[in-house]
Formats: structure tokens, C-alpha cells, sequence
């Protein structure tokens, strides 16, 4: 297995728990419209002792007995300076009702605390081993944002990594729009070919308010419109008083709620609607660990 070691010091990261005021509780996903409003899907995470997202579990709502099943989870570690260096995947297996590892990524980061590498692998349940998947590479601007990023697929037959795609970050500063392009390599012609887009729209305090993703039509040679989310905020709340939170998101304040659309017949239609939920810390004192839920912000 291919294993990348960093150089640590005894440095270790800052406990949040001393300086956050909020950590997420748990988000819930409801259809739209749905008068019975009961939630179809659920996010639900654990936090270490220094306030760092230890675990997610992902369930889904039994629609016959109405209750909760395990659907997925992942499991997170972290390096010295509270970097997220690995991600465990599972899979809830009904058969044996335990949870089945399915993948692992394995992220890099260099002095500047940027991540400028992820290698994923795959779990072979017969050799019981893992298998090298893909790679992602990234690179970024003079201002230390993301620039772009090159994915690898591994060749088993060549043993080596082969191009894949690449994705590519536009950023308009008088628009507040950021475009972000992914296209694939094409081995065949040894080209770049369109693959699908993304937009996201900054309100005047930063929050990403809606991000628009486009699918690249290869018979009409366009972008086509394919879904849309909608984001609201507390903005009593930035992001540095938020446990787990990346202070290099998109989200910038306190999410409250997402509404999810798709795109069909030339108009948007309303599909799925998220609800964040908090819970307030008590700053400079130890807290009861518990079950806590939060979302993927990558």
C-alpha cells in the first residue's frame, strides 16, 4: 500500500470546544411538498474530544416501518494540526448487520496546511486487501484559494496512473460568481472534452447563496441545465464560531436550511429540502461527547 508519511512536530491541534460558540446536531432531508413532512434521509456525527468530526452516519427511513436503518458511514482522521489526513467508508450489510469498509482516502497536506493530494482505494472483499482507485492532484492560487484539480485512475494492466479529468476554478470578482468547469480526457483523439459545470453565487457577506450545475450536451455542443440548490443563513453566526466547519468554505455563516431543485421541462422544479439543526457549547469548558450531526462540506 502506498503510504505517504509527513514530518510532525508535538504540536497538536486547537480544541474548538474553547473557542466555538455552535456545533451542527443533525440535518434532515424531507421531499418537497410532502404533507406528512417526515424526513427520508438523515446525517448524523460524532465529534473527538477537541471538537473535530470523528464519525458520520448516513440513515435512511424505513417508508414501511417508519424507522431509522443504517445506511453508511464514515470514519475520519486527523494529523497534528487538525488536518483531515484520512476517511474510512463503510456500507451497512443487512446479512451480516454490521458495517462493511469499502473505501479509504488518504490526503496530503504540506506545510501551508493545503491539501495537495487525495489517492482513494477500494476494499477487495476476496483478497481482503486494498486496491489503489484514483487520484486527485490540486493546485491553487497566489491567495491560497483552489485553483484546480487532475484526477488519476489507477491502471491495474500498466500498473501506473492514467489521466482521467480535471477541473478548473474561474472566479468573477464583479459578478460574485465562481465557475467551476470539470472536463475528461478523451484517449481516443488526446483531448479535453466538456463534462459538466458548476456555478456558485456569493451574496455581500460571502455566503455561496445558490449554485446552479450544468451537464455538457456533446450532440448540441452546449451547456445544458441540470440542478439547482438554494442556500439560507444566519449571519449572526460566522463560520469561525462553528465546530467542524473549513473556514475556506463556500458557507460563511450559520446554514439554516437547502432546498434542492432539477431541472425539467425548461422550468425548476422542487424536489428535496434540508433542515440544519445546532446546539450551543459552553465556551472554555469540557463538554459530554454524544452522537452530534453535521454535513459533508468538500
Amino acid at each position: 500500500m502506498f503510504l505517504i508519511v509527513l514530518a510532525c512536530t508535538n504540536t497538536k491541534p486547537i480544541n474548538q470546544y474553547k473557542t466555538k460558540t455552535l456545533r451542527g446536531d443533525s440535518i434532515y432531508y424531507y421531499i418537497y411538498n410532502d404533507a406528512t413532512q417526515i424526513p427520508f434521509y438523515k446525517q448524523i456525527y460524532s465529534y473527538d474530544s477537541n471538537g473535530f468530526i470523528a464519525n458520520a452516519t448516513y440513515l435512511l427511513m424505513n417508508s414501511n416501518t417508519k424507522n431509522w436503518e443504517n445506511n453508511a458511514k464514515l470514519d475520519y482522521g486527523y494529523d497534528v494540526y487538525g488536518n483531515n489526513k484520512s476517511l474510512l467508508h463503510y456500507s451497512w450489510n443487512d446479512n451480516l448487520n454490521d458495517w462493511q469498509k469499502t473505501a479509504k482516502n488518504e490526503l496530503l497536506f504540506e506545510n501551508d496546511n493545503q491539501c495537495k493530494s487525495k489517492i482513494q482505494y477500494h476494499w477487495n472483499v476476496e483478497e481482503e486487501e486494498w486496491g489503489r482507485a484514483s487520484k486527485e492532484e490540486y493546485t491553487y492560487s497566489p491567495n491560497s484559494r483552489f485553483d484546480s484539480c487532475v484526477l488519476y485512475d489507477w491502471n491495474v494492466f500498466n500498473v501506473d496512473w492514467t489521466l482521467a479529468s480535471k477541473r478548473k476554478l474561474q472566479i468573477n470578482t464583479l459578478t460574485n460568481i465562481e465557475t467551476e468547469t470539470q472536463q475528461a480526457w478523451n484517449k481516443t483523439d488526446s483531448m479535453w472534452e466538456n463534462q459538466n459545470k458548476s456555478e456558485c453565487f456569493f451574496d455581500s457577506v460571502g455566503n455561496m447563496y445558490m449554485n446552479i450545475k450544468y451537464q455538457w450536451n456533446k450532440q448540441n455542443k452546449n451547456w445544458e441545465k441540470a440542478d439547482k440548490t438554494e442556500y439560507s443563513y444566519d449571519n449572526a453566526y460566522p463560520i469561525s464560531n462553528i465546530c467542524g466547519y473549513d473556514i475556506n468554505s463556500k458557507y460563511k455563516h450559520k446554514l439554516t436550511s437547502a432546498l434542492f431543485y432539477k431541472y425539467t421541462d425548461n422550468t425548476w422544479v422542487k424536489c428535496t429540502k434540508a433542515i440544519y439543526y445546532y446546539s450551543k457549547i459552553k465556551i472554555g469548558n469540557s463538554v459530554s461527547l454524544r452522537s452530534m450531526g453535521f454535513w459533508n462540506i468538500n
